[in-house]
């Protein structure tokens, strides 16, 4: 049966999920999401780089010169029908490192099927546009042949991503994905969450525990006047709870949010507090709080 033919946006979505199914059974298997919003494309959901016309999936944390992608990564070719074709590349023009370009050249001689596209560019193509396919193959055949070279040349801080870095982007890109999504499932915030605590597990955020232990209580919310009420929740969305980044991003449209439809905002965000409170059907209600976001909202909630 053919399968339905998909844009790239829902190709982005589905090579994202591929790749984090691949992470359950691969502890250590780790790539590299886009980490800035040009032109708006990370909040589009455009979870790798490239453009309308193809994805790369960077393998490699290490900048491809003027290529304007990471040095190795597998890319997803596509036309106005879907997928044309995919492959590997390998690009490293304004490298200087020479361990780094030893292990380029390794990885050339070693991965076979590699062809010279210029003096400082290889791709290795693929037979076909089954694109999952082949990526089962990248993982599962290729790759482990280029993280041994890695290993064994001791370059992992030069060439591959950390996991402290991956979750802390995984966690920014899946709080991205679930707003573009409306996630009103609660086991669709599972991978969120799950990224969000294992980034904090070795974040020095960790100190900020208990920044707000005296104050992020029914008692004291409630006895708050409206302004009082408006600059607490405004500097806690700025300030992401003091465990989370980037706060400062969603915290204008909250507080205007708070500001324009105070009685029920106040009300729903002391929800949380209630004795009878019920978790899924308070995070299916936040879209309707411009700037009360999935991380923002399981922060809230957790509080």
């Amino acid at each position: 049966m053919e399968e339905p033919k998909l844009s790239i946006l829902e190709w982005n979505d589905k090579l994202l999920q591929t790749l984090l199914d691949y992470k359950k059974s691969l502890p250590d298997f780790r790539f590299v999401l886009r980490q800035r919003d040009k032109n708006n494309r990370l909040s589009k959901g455009y979870w790798f780089q490239g453009t309308e016309n193809y994805t790369f999936i960077g393998f490699f944390d290490r900048n491809g010169g003027t290529n304007m992608t990471r040095s190795l990564g597998f890319v997803v070719e596509f036309n106005d029908l879907g997928p044309s074709g995919c492959h590997i590349e390998l690009v490293y023009n304004n490298e200087t490192d020479k361990p780094v370009l030893k292990a380029y050249k390794r990885i050339v001689e070693e991965v076979d099927g590699f062809n010279k596209i210029s003096e400082l560019k290889y791709n290795r193509y693929y037979s076909s546009n089954d694109i999952l396919a082949h990526l089962h193959e990248f993982v599962t055949i290729q790759f482990p042949v280029i993280t041994n070279i890695v290993h064994e040349m001791k370059l992992e801080s030069k060439l591959l991503i950390s996991e402290t870095k991956f979750n802390k982007v995984l966690a920014k890109t899946l709080s991205i994905r679930a707003s573009i999504h409306n996630t009103t499932d609660i086991h669709s915030l599972k991978p969120l969450i799950d990224a969000f605590e294992k980034w904090y597990a070795t974040s020095d955020h960790r100190k900020n525990e208990d920044a707000y232990s005296d104050t992020l209580r029914l008692d004291y919310l409630q006895g708050l006047s409206k302004k009082e009420f408006i600059d607490f929740l405004f500097e806690f969305a700025r300030d992401g709870g003091k465990i989370q980044n980037q706060g400062e991003r969603n915290a204008p449209k909250f507080k205007q949010t708070l500001e324009n439809d105070y009685k029920n905002a106040r009300a729903f965000l002391l929800d949380p507090f209630a004795d009878n409170f019920k978790a899924v059907d308070w995070i299916n209600n936040i879209v309707k709080y411009n700037g009360l976001g999935p991380g923002l909202a399981n922060l809230s909630a957790q509080g």
